[in-house]
């Protein structure tokens, strides 16, 4: 019974997968943050539904209205026609006072093509 003796000052050969396996879990401890840590009422982007509409005929005024009363945030619209993606913009601002008592100038980007 021949026994090396161990020695603990020797280094642990360290492998690609040990290696990889630690990093990540790193990396996930330090990216998990708890939505209390980032401030009251903060809302994560990733927790925002952003919307944009094409095309402004009837359809999209009681889309628009349904969406914004639902918390979905509306960024964009596009029409060939200015005189409608200015009502749409307006149309929209008016919903966000509305319904959150918040005005939002210039939130709504319209555009003349999509």
């Amino acid at each position: 019974m021949d026994q090396k003796p161990k020695d603990n000052k020797s280094p642990t050969p360290i492998n690609r997968r040990s290696f990889l396996t630690k990093s990540a879990l790193a990396v996930t401890a330090f990216s998990i943050v708890p939505r209390h840590v980032l401030g009251k009422g903060y809302l994560a982007p990733s927790d925002k539904i952003n919307l944009g509409f094409i095309g402004l005929g009837k359809q999209s005024r009681g889309l628009s209205a349904n969406f914004v009363r639902n918390g979905a945030e509306i960024t964009a619209c596009s029409d060939v026609w200015s005189t409608k993606n200015d009502w749409f913009v307006q149309h929209v601002t008016a919903r966000y006072l509305e319904e959150f008592g918040l005005e939002r100038k210039n939130s709504v980007k319209p555009y003349l093509d999509y």
